[in-house]
């Protein structure tokens, strides 16, 4: 399952709201009961931190493992795509042999043409040499004693003839040299016939041999191709895993930094109601630990009252501090910004909280200092004083509230 990366804030660990969900107990301080808090939001970050570490320590894991399945896929990738460009290569070479012997085959074939034209030229020649031999054996054999019937009858074709030792003690001596021609032109004859069948074969076979191999090696590059594709598929997928894992890691990561911030705030806090529990100066006494929000007087107090707007009897759930519209407003405790912005008829509207279920509110600003989920330190400037919301003049309506029940101010701060 994939991490969401979003942003964990101090207010997503503190679980920051106006009204909070502690009580306290009927027997228990508001100090004790924010040390309570703080106590169970300490551990319970302590344990959310030590299962993040542990997921992180499992994701690093299997980042690694990814990693390497990726640099192994990365490198049978790069082989690939090296072989395939050996192989096209080797296609290239073999394509070149192969027009190289188209054009040889071509060449042989013309030559062999032109020896079949010499074949035929011999055969005319031989053919008059014949003719001329058998009428000079026709004028030997007139006185003599054997017949031009008995040495034709013994003898198959004219090389039979030539090799006869009938017909060579037949024959007178001057016309030896006409059967040295006639032999020689068998063996020219036989020579140039061989000769052609020769060169035939040969161009055909290299034809036939350059052919197959292009055949070959196309083969093998259509495969290489195949090979080399599903590679990259599996480099790809496994990419996009290892980029997924990383963002997992470092979203865990985020998510340990805002823990130990978190953590780092409440053990503040916790170290400072602690030190409250043990002066005795726990929240709730009046005027301890609290600083007054802003420099005025004050113009109503907590409690009902005629509203001066609407002229309804309703509650006044603060305590309204009149000042110059831009005076400066501070956090009158330490705490987190739980809500910054408009809020109906308090207009421009800030609320930190506390812990232990005690929030405080400050409204009608005019300006603000602070964004939410931000921690400010006791004193720290939340924005400036004005007139936002339903007011009749610039004034800051500030009020406490512990689980959500609003309480005089005046007991927290000099009125």
């Amino acid at each position: 399952m994939r991490l969401r990366r979003l942003p964990v804030t101090v207010a997503t660990v503190l679980g920051l709201v106006l009204g909070g969900v502690v009580a306290v107990g009927p027997n228990q301080s508001p100090a004790a009961a924010q040390v309570s808090e703080l106590q169970r939001q300490l551990e319970q970050t302590a344990a959310e931190r030590a299962a993040a570490a542990r997921e992180l320590r499992e994701i690093r894991t299997r980042e690694a493992s990814a990693r390497d399945r990726f640099n192994v896929a990365r490198r049978e990738h790069d082989a690939a795509v090296a072989e395939l460009g050996r192989i096209d290569d080797e296609l290239e070479r073999a394509q070149a042999e192969l027009e190289l012997a188209r054009a040889r085959a071509e060449e042989t074939r013309a030559l062999a043409e032109q020896a079949d034209r010499d074949v035929a030229a011999a055969e005319v020649a031989l053919e008059e040499r014949r003719a001329q031999f058998e009428t000079r054996v026709v004028a030997a054999f007139k006185y003599g004693q054997l017949s031009l019937t008995e040495v034709f009858s013994s003898m198959r074709d004219i090389s039979d003839l030539v090799v006869s030792t009938t017909y060579v003690s037949a024959v007178v001596e001057n016309d030896r040299s006409m059967v040295d021609e006639m032999a020689g032109l068998l063996a020219d004859l036989s020579e140039q016939r061989a000769e052609a069948v020769a060169m035939r074969v040969e161009a055909d076979h290299a034809r036939d041999e350059a052919t197959r191999i292009e055949a070959e090696i196309s083969t093998k590059l259509d495969q290489q191709r195949a090979r080399t594709a599903e590679v990259e598929r599996t480099r790809s997928s496994l990419a996009r895993s290892l980029r997924e894992l990383q963002e997992d890691a470092d979203a865990l990561e985020e998510h340990l930094k805002a823990l130990e911030a978190s953590q780092a705030v409440i053990e503040r806090q916790l170290r400072e109601a602690e030190a409250r529990e043990r002066a005795g100066n726990g929240v709730g006494d009046t005027g301890s630990g609290w600083v007054k929000p802003t420099n005025g007087w004050l113009s109503s107090p907590f409690g009902n009252r005629i509203h001066p707007i609407y002229r309804t009897a309703r509650l006044h759930a603060g305590v309204d501090l009149a000042a110059l519209t831009g005076a400066p407003i501070v956090a009158s405790r330490g705490g987190t910004v739980s809500f910054v912005g408009w809020m109906s008829g308090y207009g421009y509207t800030v609320i930190v909280y506390h812990g232990g279920g005690i929030a405080t509110l400050y409204a009608h600003m005019s300006a603000f200092s602070v964004q939410q989920d931000q921690y400010i330190a006791q004193g720290g400037r939340l924005g400036s004083v004005g007139m936002t919301g339903t007011a009749t003049g610039p004034h800051l309506h500030f009020e406490v509230r512990i689980n959500g029940v609003p309480q005089n101010p005046c007991g927290y701060i000099s009125c």
